[in-house]
């Protein structure tokens, strides 16, 4: 009997076959099965977390905005012990963003905890209720590029 894959497999699957694409090494590290299924790829020899999120949500549920955002939350411990991380949003047409983990940090240092991000369906619009951006999300869509150069970009 054939079994479905977890979202965290297709994911996994998906960000390899990009990455890839993008002429890098890419080898599975980890993948565990637990509620949020954490995945760990080493590319280019560096460390890469992976997150899933799986299509577009409305802004606002009263009719008020018809702007998507992939909303992702990330663990800032996680992402201290990794060079990168990848948010791999999971759709028809699938889309990677590769970011080192220190500018996703950095960037979010205000937030306690863990960091929760609403990043715009399509390049160039707004944040989520028009507030100052903290990262330019898609300036990391398929970033792959950086893995070729030094950790900490």
């Amino acid at each position: 009997m054939k079994t479905q894959k977890t979202t965290a497999e297709v994911a996994l699957e998906t960000f390899c076959e990009i990455a890839r694409r993008h002429e890098c090494l890419v080898e599975p590290f980890l993948l565990s099965h637990n509620t949020e299924s954490l995945v760990k790829v080493w590319i280019e020899d560096m460390l890469c977390i992976i997150y899933t999120a799986q299509g577009a949500h409305l802004a606002h549920f009263d009719g008020a905005s018809d702007r998507k955002y992939f909303q992702v939350g990330f663990d800032r411990k996680r992402l201290m012990n990794s060079e990168f991380c990848a948010v791999v949003v999971l759709q028809e047409d699938p889309i990677v963003f590769f970011v080192p983990a220190i500018k996703i940090i950095l960037s979010y240092q205000k937030q306690q905890g863990r960091i929760q991000v609403k990043i715009p369906e399509k390049s160039g619009l707004p944040v989520y209720r028009n507030r100052v951006a903290q990262m330019d999300w898609w300036e990391y869509h398929n970033a792959f590029h950086l893995a070729k150069q030094s950790p900490g970009v």
